[in-house]
């Protein structure tokens, strides 16, 4: 859920340790008091297909009113918490600070960069295999070896101008 809320990037220091608490602070009133979610009530096998049953979507605080296990006292404190509160209100506010968190980022993901990284190690992967096929190279027909040979150019050629 974490990585859900705040991304992959990593965070350091008191300014974005700050924040992330404060963020976390938020995103628990917003998901507790207005994002509904469905519980599974039964799972049912028969052969090969499986049956699902699933309770109506509620909010956590929702069910937390319906249950019997939980205070009177408790439930009027969490009605008076939600009288005081906005879902516009809550989201803009995890906009903001999550606007702000981006801009603290130590070692934000670089989508070309591991892209680069992805080709170039597709090629090394596509040599090494070539290598282990270059044993059986001259079993090949004529016009196959050609063809292989112009294929494995093309693909050391990049890896060459990189250097």
């Amino acid at each position: 859920m974490v990585r859900k809320l705040v991304g992959k990037s990593r965070y350091e220091g008191k300014k974005a340790w700050r924040i992330l608490n404060e963020y976390y602070s938020v995103a628990r009133l917003y998901i507790n008091f207005f994002q509904p979610t469905q519980k599974l009530l039964f799972k049912h096998r028969k052969g090969s297909k499986t049956y699902r049953k699933y309770d109506r979507a509620r909010t956590p605080y929702q069910r937390v009113l319906e249950s019997a296990h939980v205070s009177e006292q408790d439930k009027n404190e969490l009605r008076r918490l939600k009288e005081g509160l906005s879902m516009v209100r809550l989201k803009k506010e995890l906009e903001r600070l999550g606007a702000d968190l981006r801009k603290l980022a130590v070692d934000s993901p670089d989508p070309l960069g591991a892209a680069a990284v992805a080709q170039r190690i597709a090629t090394h992967k596509f040599i090494r295999e070539s290598n282990q096929r270059a044993h059986s190279l001259t079993e090949l027909q004529p016009m196959q070896r050609n063809r292989f040979e112009a294929e494995l150019r093309r693909t050391i050629q990049p890896c060459r101008e990189e250097r």
